[in-house]
């Protein structure tokens, strides 16, 4: 089990682009495919509410380490190119090198940090 003072978890609210809804499902469900059994990955899921044309994505991480590597070797074009970052919140205490690479996306980025020993 993970050191919980490491877990990274990650919410992000993404806004389809106009006409592009269906886009984004597909390009959503293409990266969680992809991304599922990673070393490290202990979650990566995305939601709708059915109402409107936003996904809701939550991923959660061994650590900054692995998240990193997701970063490195995944393939973010197809899911970008269908949708605007809202905003992405961090949940943890991310590496340096994690939140400088969170908060080069064109989009808001509040980092929660653990209470019990995070910086």
């Amino acid at each position: 089990m993970p050191n919980s003072t490491q877990t990274i978890t990650i919410k992000g609210v993404l806004s389809a682009r106009p006409g592009r809804f269906e886009d984004a499902k597909a390009a959503a469900y293409e990266q969680w495919s992809k991304t599922l059994g990673k070393p490290g990955v202990l979650a990566y899921q995305f939601f709708t509410d059915g109402s409107s044309e936003r996904l809701l994505m939550i991923e959660m991480y061994e650590d900054s380490d692995a998240m990193l590597n997701h970063m490195a070797t995944a393939s973010f074009d197809r899911l970008l190119e269908t949708v605007d970052i809202g905003v992405l919140e961090v949940f943890g205490d991310p590496s340096e090198q994690l939140e400088a690479t969170l908060k080069s996306f064109d989009a808001p980025v509040t980092v929660y940090r653990t209470l019990s020993g995070g910086r």
